[in-house]
């Protein structure tokens, strides 16, 4: 018996022959009848239709799996096949992305910012050096985070209450203080096992909050002067153009960035998901590789986020 994934010279030959024939399809016929198939016709440059020529190798390699038995649906059986087929077309996309927008910006250094940015910043330097893109900005890790960038852009009642527009919390009062905003507050206090939850209650939460409105602008002020130093050691705007490389989404170290420092124009955040139609800081110079409003990449955000992470934790 011949088994092959050819008709002609597979089957049909053989079996003019006297031998026996047995039809297998190859990567690319099992990819087209799987529930993966539109991806062959996602991108039409040379780099994508690669990518997708790799993936379908990965998958569906070996021409006796029975998708006949999952609905077409392929099953991932490994971290490491999850990783290849999944989170490595999407940061391999988003870098090769970045590099072209940096080069089109002119754009004289990139911060890639923690957590997610450790190992984006090993994928951009990677590239950087096979590829000889010795043009193409040089890269820093910066240990900031959203919670940094939060406090240290609040001055007044008014930005404390617009800070929970966008993330909300659940949990003991306590911990909403001490996390979101630095402020302690003592358990001997009843109000400290309090549970806030501004999803469903966000003005019962403000009325606590406001308690102690002088405490959270206290420790904000002595946060922001830590912030705009840090910064500044590693930044100059004056005669740089900075990319902030992130997931994204909402941009809030940006916003604290040009809010406390005078960038003039030249902060540009480059995000693996940003879009201008969910922009809750109004911010210029803001766009992403995927679209949260058209792709699903938002949707999964998690998963990037359980990966792409970093040994140490949330810098405040």
């Amino acid at each position: 018996m011949h088994i092959g994934d050819n008709l002609l010279s597979d089957v049909d030959a053989s079996i003019k022959s006297g031998f026996g024939a047995y039809h297998v399809l190859n990567a690319r016929d099992y990819l087209a009848s799987s529930s993966m198939f539109e991806i062959i016709n996602a991108g039409k440059s040379i780099g994508d239709r690669i990518m997708v020529g790799i993936i379908a190798k990965r998958v569906f390699g070996n021409p006796f799996i029975r998708l006949d038995k999952t609905n077409g649906i392929p099953v991932i059986m490994s971290y490491q096949d999850f990783g290849y087929i999944i989170l490595g077309p999407v940061s391999l996309g988003y870098i090769l992305w970045l590099c072209e927008r940096c080069k089109d910006l002119g754009v004289g250094k990139v911060l890639f910012l923690a957590r997610e940015g450790m190992f984006l910043k090993r994928l951009y330097d990677m590239i950087r050096l096979l590829f000889g893109q010795h043009e193409l900005p040089e890269s820093e890790y910066c240990r900031t985070s959203r919670r940094m960038g939060s406090v240290a852009s609040l001055f007044e009642w008014d930005d404390i209450r617009f800070s929970f527009k966008r993330h909300r919390y659940f949990g003991t009062f306590k911990s909403l203080l001490y996390e979101r905003f630095g402020v302690s507050v003592s358990e001997e206090e009843e109000i400290s096992t309090h549970m806030v939850d501004t999803n469903s209650d966000l003005e019962g939460a403000l009325s606590l909050i406001s308690q102690y409105e002088g405490k959270i602008l206290n420790q904000a002020k002595r946060e922001r002067k830590a912030f705009i130093k840090y910064v500044n050691s590693i930044c100059n705007f004056d005669d740089t153009i900075v990319a902030l490389s992130d997931q994204g989404c909402t941009g809030t170290v940006q916003m604290a960035i040009e809010k406390l420092i005078n960038t003039s124009g030249n902060l540009h955040g480059l995000y693996v998901c940003a879009s201008k139609k969910l922009n809750p800081y109004c911010l210029n110079n803001f766009e992403g590789y995927t679209d949260p409003t058209i792709h699903s990449f938002l949707k999964f955000n998690h998963i990037f986020e359980s990966v792409f992470t970093a040994p140490e934790g949330c810098y405040i």
